[in-house]
């Protein structure tokens, strides 16, 4: 699986284009579209929001109207939260997959999982592909995101930080903002997930 991470808008937010097989996805689509399209190797098969708040979703509509064939997923408790309508009205997007705890979707021959993570946002999400998590701004390096916005949530974070740290084994971590890093670091480093 090849990873090219964007960083974009004014919030610097991770934007993470994943190819494999041939078939591409992205990941928090936040702004900056024309950038994000002219890096994608492929036309995405999907569009992934971790979460709903506009930073990870703004770019959405104008990578829906240039890939009309692609499929755009977040978590059905964010599509009417977390500000998601304010930034993202209904009639920009034609339709919005919903996908919760448990669903797997393929890309190429390797199965995306996605793993429920509230505490930012009620319907935040962890996307874990092969040894790798896009945590959104559940977990950062040696912290983790913000829980004082509306459907923020301190113990859904900490129970969201323990259910990742109990994943068997490494993952390589892909956040939101800031520098990637790997689950056994945070395991050790983090406070938040002790």
């Amino acid at each position: 699986m090849n990873i090219k991470t964007i960083v974009v808008g004014d919030i610097q937010t991770n934007c993470y284009i994943i190819e494999h097989g041939g078939e591409c996805a992205v990941i928090d689509a936040g702004e900056n579209a024309e950038e994000i399209i002219a890096n994608l190797p492929a036309p995405p098969k999907y569009i992934f929001a971790t979460h709903g708040h506009f930073d990870h979703v703004t770019a959405v509509p104008r990578l829906l109207k240039e890939y009309p064939s692609a499929k755009f997923y977040m978590h059905p408790l964010d599509r009417d939260g977390a500000g998601f309508a304010l930034f993202v009205p209904a009639n920009e997007i034609s339709e919005i997959h919903e996908y919760k705890d448990g669903d797997t979707l393929t890309l190429g021959d390797i199965e995306i999982t996605v793993i429920s993570t509230p505490g930012h946002s009620k319907g935040s999400v962890t996307l874990k592909a092969e040894d790798c998590l896009f945590s959104g701004d559940t977990l950062f390096r040696e912290t983790c995101g913000r829980v004082d916005f509306p459907g923020g949530n301190m113990a859904e974070m900490r129970s969201s930080l323990k259910k990742l740290a109990a994943l068997k084994g490494d993952f390589r971590v892909y956040p939101g903002h800031g520098p990637s890093t790997s689950l056994g670091h945070e395991r050790t480093n983090n406070i938040y997930m002790k």
